[in-house]
């Protein structure tokens, strides 16, 4: 690993590619400036031609697909291993002291710069399939890759910061105020802290209100494990579990309602990253629902390319009925 800039890291990954279909990868160890050390695994996905590497204007070129994957290390479970080449991938989410990256890009044979975009599964970037072109020598030849990962130019102090709100939640340190749910658990927060995030919770703690008397907050709206991920969100910054479809929707429901509008477009992007043809017309309600219009932009363009296969779906029969004027959106879309 190679840093040219505290923010910018490159990695140099020189490999063969087999002369059959599969996967390579490999695996290094990040240390950025004043952060916890942390793993990422890079993997080369490829087809290769019929008839192994030889190149032949009448075959195809391999086509490859990098993707880049990044997680805190962890040792393994035997008892005196400190070696770092023995770090495993742990918990698949960042360190706390480490922002998720800005930016993720590769070249290839020192020449062609390719983006990687953040993929639906937890810290991972992946390119578009592309095709490389592969010499006439009859093996097969070492492939370059260069990956370059940009992060958040954050002072060290920003960091010691986030990491003392993460502790005073999770340790649940001189809270003044308690949350109560339907399932009988409860969980702290501090309301000088939970004010200043969010104006809902600023009117609710003014001078004067039942909740500023008593310190004291029944949650009815709100499922307990959405509402403390809602509050680690607040703390932190990020969310305490990787986020899924189903998790991303209710979490964007409590950010409406508690108007973090940060975390309302990070579910809103992440959802967009979840649009399959067997859940668009469900999505496209909800986007509806909820006026997030970007997402309904995004499903509508889906459905647009999908046409054929979502119109012979159960629920579009059903979206005809329940939503017409959504079925017409669509249809329009559909037949442009």
């Amino acid at each position: 690993m190679k840093s040219d800039e505290v923010n910018l890291t490159r990695i140099e990954w020189t490999t063969e590619l087999p002369t059959v279909n599969g996967e390579k990868t490999e695996k290094f160890r990040i240390q950025l400036f004043h952060t916890t050390p942390f793993i990422g695994e890079a993997s080369c996905l490829h087809n290769s031609f019929e008839s192994g590497f030889a190149f032949d204007l009448h075959q195809p070129k391999p086509e490859i697909e990098l993707r880049l994957t990044l997680a805190q290390a962890q040792l393994p479970s035997i008892s005196g291993s400190e070696d770092e080449d023995d770090e495993i991938f742990g918990s698949k989410t960042l360190p706390d002291n480490v922002q998720e990256p800005i930016d993720v890009w590769a070249e290839v044979n020192e020449v062609e710069k390719i983006p990687l975009a953040k993929s639906s599964q937890p810290n991972e970037w992946k390119t578009k399939k592309f095709r490389v072109k592969i010499p006439a020598s009859g093996t097969s030849p070492p492939l370059k890759f260069v990956f370059w990962i940009k992060f958040e130019n954050n002072y060290f102090g920003e960091r010691i910061l986030l990491t003392c709100l993460k502790k005073l939640f999770v340790n649940q340190t001189q809270c003044d105020v308690q949350f109560y749910f339907d399932d009988n658990s409860s969980v702290g927060g501090h309301v000088n802290l939970l004010s200043a995030r969010s104006p809902v919770f600023a009117a609710m703690f003014q001078n004067g209100m039942k909740e500023s008397i008593t310190g004291r907050v029944n949650v009815k709206d709100i499922q307990s494990d959405i509402f403390k991920e809602l509050l680690h969100y607040i703390y932190t910054g990020r969310t305490e579990t990787p986020l899924s479809q189903e998790i991303a929707q209710l979490l964007f429901v409590a950010a409406e309602i508690y108007y973090i509008q940060d975390l309302k477009e990070k579910c809103s992007q992440f959802i967009t990253q979840c649009i399959r043809t067997e859940n668009a017309i469900s999505l496209l309600t909800w986007a509806n629902r909820y006026m997030d219009e970007e997402l309904e932009e995004k499903v509508l363009g889906f459905m647009a390319e999908h046409g054929k296969e979502i119109c012979q779906l159960d629920d579009w029969e059903k979206l005809t009925v329940k939503n017409p004027y959504l079925c017409l959106l669509a249809t329009r879309r559909m037949i442009k």
